[in-house]
């Protein structure tokens, strides 16, 4: 946006990046919205309209001959910038992940096959990510091993994701949800995976998405931190994914300067695709049902709960579990997972979801192992190493230095063989202690 010296008051957003003072004046912000959709063409202002209302277009047909010669301009425009040291960092350390044509199409399809934006786009994404995430990250595609605690929490809170069911034009829906108190960093993170995984599906590249941003009885805005509802929006720059219509939808309780920062981080294209929607829970319904998100679809009741969380976050276990077979499996994992096994002592550890299962695998093969001759010992222990890597999507982790590190594979076979020794020594006892239930432990949910 136009960023002249209004005399206002800029916010400091971290030690790079300042937020400009007219960023936070709606006023200001819709006046160079609306000269923007006054000036574009008859055609554009259509094309905004059917966008805005889920109104599908014929627009944008591909054909191999233009997705051909637009992967060759891309790299025609990547080599004239001048900015893109993370880009070439990723270059230098996997060309082939950098260069797949499948991924560099996924930017095209964002700037509807504009190369020098696409070009654009790509470098700054390898910058995102590189701030997001490090350079061990890089060239390779994010999982939920990669996020933190409380990226994780922020993940499976459920009020900002891709919902399953789509708009009246096919289109994949955003919903975020105000009120959740996520730092700036761990929304970031939680919107760059989530994006990075509704990419797997074209017609999401092809058609764009929509976007949801609901508050209600919460004035702090989408962005977590009041800098989020500035950066947020920017993020969308960063990543090959198109923001074909933006609701955000308040009771008035959403403070101007926050819509106003949301309106401002966003490109001109999305600025233009972008309404308020101000009334009751029913009212704002209504209007969004009246722009193609049919009723239902908004997973939130009208006291603002969300209804649908267990699905949620049973979709994204089943997600995490997918990802750990498709993917190279990680050294390090910031949260275990619940089929995970962990080395160590204490309650928390051994009430974890996967060290139970590892206890009900021992029970099960016991008396196989105990009759069993050494060298059918260690098979029998590695057949139960195999069922929770393999079959369960487990991995076996000990703690150092406060991460969570993935074991060889010898380590986690005398993990078993350590249970069966426990087990034999507790049969031996002959304790009549009756078994105490446990709940969840600290690690169960992800």
């Amino acid at each position: 946006m136009h960023r002249e010296n209004r005399g206002g008051r800029s916010l400091k957003v971290d030690d790079h990046e300042v937020i400009p003072a007219e960023a936070t004046d709606l006023k200001y912000v819709d006046s160079l919205i609306a000269k923007r959709m006054s000036s574009i063409s008859a055609v554009d202002r259509e094309k905004t309209y059917l966008d805005v209302h889920g109104i599908s277009s014929d627009e944008n047909k591909e054909t191999p001959e233009l997705v051909h010669k637009s992967l060759l301009q891309v790299q025609y425009e990547i080599g004239r910038l001048t900015e893109k040291e993370a880009y070439d960092l990723a270059v230098s350390m996997d060309r082939t992940y950098v260069c797949n044509p499948d991924f560099v199409l996924a930017f095209l399809r964002a700037d509807v096959f504009d190369a020098k934006r696409a070009a654009a786009r790509l470098a700054r994404h390898f910058q995102l990510k590189l701030k997001l995430f490090g350079k061990d990250r890089l060239v390779v595609d994010i999982t939920q091993d990669d996020l933190d605690k409380d990226d994780m929490e922020a993940l499976y809170s459920g009020y900002g994701r891709f919902l399953p069911n789509k708009d009246r034009a096919g289109r994949t829906i955003n919903f975020v949800l105000a009120g959740k108190k996520s730092t700036t960093i761990s929304m970031l993170r939680r919107a760059f995976y989530n994006s990075m995984v509704e990419l797997q599906d074209p017609d999401f590249q092809k058609k764009g998405y929509v976007l949801v941003a609901y508050s209600f009885n919460n004035g702090r805005g989408i962005g977590g931190q009041a800098d989020g509802n500035y950066k947020f929006p920017k993020l969308t720059e960063s990543l090959p994914i198109r923001v074909s219509a933006l609701h955000v939808c308040h009771d008035g309780t959403l403070k101007r300067e926050n819509i106003s920062m949301v309106k401002a981080g966003l490109n001109s294209q999305a600025q233009l695709r972008t309404r308020d929607h101000y009334g009751t829970h029913e009212e704002v319904m209504s209007i969004l049902q009246g722009h193609g998100i049919e009723r239902g679809i908004i997973p939130i009741a009208e006291g603002g709960e969300i209804t649908d969380l267990g699905a949620h976050r049973q979709r994204l276990l089943a997600q995490r579990s997918a990802e750990r077979w498709a993917k190279p499996r990680r050294r390090i994992v910031h949260v275990p997972g619940e089929h995970d096994v962990l080395f160590g002592k204490g309650s928390p550890i051994q009430n974890h979801a996967g060290n139970r299962a590892l206890r009900s695998l021992v029970l099960e093969y016991h008396e196989r192992y105990f009759r069993a001759e050494k060298g059918q010992k260690i098979k029998i222990a590695q057949e139960i190493v195999d069922i929770i890597i393999t079959q369960n999507s487990g991995v076996f982790l000990r703690e150092d230095d406060g991460v969570w590190v993935t074991v060889e594979n010898s380590v986690a076979r005398t993990k078993v063989s350590a249970a069966f020794r426990t087990l034999r020594m507790d049969q031996k006892r002959r304790t009549a202690k009756p078994s105490v239930k446990v709940g969840y432990s600290a690690y169960q949910l992800y």
